[in-house]
């Protein structure tokens, strides 16, 4: 992830290059209001949010692996980190 070029690369086993996703464009400040807004009309309403519990536990599987593979300087699998949660 390259928060400056606002750009990700996915590196997959078995290819010799990365998917790079450009965000050009992609304003932070208004993803936190609109998830808090989103947030909020949730309770309100009492309805489902559109990121459910499952949803919020893969990101933090994602999260944890991204840091392990700084922390390594190596692929890590999200399976090994699934079994840490």
């Amino acid at each position: 992830m390259d928060l400056h070029a606002l750009t990700v690369s996915i590196f997959s086993r078995g290819k010799t290059a990365p998917t790079v996703h450009n965000y050009a464009g992609f304003e932070r400040n208004q993803l936190f209001i609109d998830q808090t807004n989103h947030f909020l009309e949730c309770v309100k309403t009492r309805s489902r949010p559109i990121v459910d519990l499952e949803d919020g536990l893969q990101s933090l599987r994602m999260a944890l692996a991204v840091k392990r593979s700084i922390a390594s300087h190596r692929p890590v699998e999200l399976a090994s980190v699934a079994a840490d949660l």
